[in-house]
């Protein structure tokens, strides 16, 4: 069963070649970000060591295990129908800053990975991404447990209102 996180950009991504993703989050410092989730250093190295990142489709493989998927939506009709289903899931508050975002959006990017990858260096990547697509994009992400996050102020206390 797949757990998302889910960016909805004003702006279409110039480029999401493995390439660019990479060297939008080269910056990170991926052992403190690790630590949240009690990873210690020795294997957000040897994560590094064996992620492999294909260009198509789009994915990060680590090996025996479910790739992070990058899904990747820009028709009018499919966004409108992606923020249309946002009212249908149960218990899911949309702040009203996030409402006033959806009305602009023009490309949504979903990361899908395994619930067995949540915790793990695959969902710190995936928000890493997460960040800096919404940074560089003009966007809002949907967390995994269905919290919004802006790049700014929101980075790690969620958008209430």
């Amino acid at each position: 069963m797949p757990a998302w996180v889910t960016i909805y950009l004003q702006r279409v991504p110039s480029d999401l070649s493995p390439e660019a993703i990479k060297a939008g989050i080269a910056d990170a410092d991926w052992w403190t970000l690790a630590e949240e989730f009690e990873i210690d250093e020795d294997e957000v190295d040897a994560f590094f060591e064996q992620v492999r990142w294909n260009a198509e489709p789009l994915e990060i493989q680590f090996e025996g295990r479910r790739p992070l998927q990058f899904h990747v939506w820009t028709d009018p009709d499919r966004l409108r129908e992606e923020i249309a289903e946002l009212d249908q899931i149960a218990g899911l508050v949309v702040p009203n800053a996030v409402r006033e975002h959806l009305r602009a959006v023009r490309c949504i990017v979903a990361l899908e990975v395994g619930f067995s990858q949540l915790e793990t260096m695959f969902e710190v990547v995936a928000f890493e991404i997460a960040y800096w697509l919404a940074e560089t994009s003009g966007g809002v992400i949907k967390g995994f447990n269905d919290a919004w996050f802006d790049h700014a102020a929101h980075r790690w206390n969620p958008l209430t209102d």
